[in-house]
């Protein structure tokens, strides 16, 4: 916690949790907890839903796997050419997402002095970014973890190697929670990117 706005800046820039002492200070550390707490919340919720459902004398997650059946996925399909036209996808959104995530922050003046690589960035460098400033980029642990997943599959076929197709479906499934919460948070994040998208999931699925 700190008033000196240079120190504040360079915090968040870096991925520590900073506070500044402002007029706004309690609202700062109300987004702070919920953000902290968000992780114990959400496996809270888990426990009572997996609670209900055997009281209800349903087998744990079977909404959500009733819901997962309804997407049935082609039989034909072209994984690394799928791969390649989505991990494209990712790295444009991904790209987009962190840089207009900086602007808002650090003004359009700032921005570029602030990030840790200057763009146009990598695949790997996006990674590296949003691991490094995730705190700055407002992102929950829950998105990490999709990044690190995302990142495993973008290794793997970047190395040649061949991603089984259930590991694709799960890498896809969770690309694609991500792209709506990329959406939710900047509505033009991946607008330019929505038919693409739109055009991927329909060679992905049945629809």
């Amino acid at each position: 916690v700190t008033n000196d706005r240079n120190l504040l800046v360079k915090g968040k820039a870096s991925g520590v949790h900073s506070l500044g002492l402002s007029d706004d200070f309690e609202k700062q550390l109300r987004s702070s907890f919920v953000m902290t707490a968000g992780s114990s919340l959400r496996s809270s919720c888990s426990s009572r839903i997996k609670q209900a459902e055997a009281e209800a004398g349903e087998k744990p997650g079977a909404a959500a796997a009733a819901a997962r059946k309804a997407l049935v996925p082609r039989d034909d399909l072209n994984l690394r050419e799928l791969l390649d036209e989505t991990l494209n996808l990712i790295h444009t959104c991904l790209s987009r997402f962190i840089e207009e995530g900086f602007k808002e922050c650090f003004g359009e003046k700032e921005w570029m002095s602030m990030v840790a690589v200057s763009p146009p960035w990598s695949m790997k460098d996006v990674f590296k970014l949003i691991k490094q400033h995730w705190f700055a980029l407002d992102l929950d642990h829950e998105v990490q973890s999709t990044v690190d997943w995302v990142q495993h599959v973008h290794e793997r076929h970047d190395r040649g190697e061949t991603v089984p197709k259930q590991t694709f479906l799960m890498f896809f499934e969770k690309w694609v929670s991500l792209f709506d919460l990329l959406a939710s948070k900047s509505a033009s994040t991946c607008e330019g990117e929505r038919a693409e998208m739109s055009k991927v999931y329909q060679k992905v699925y049945q629809t």
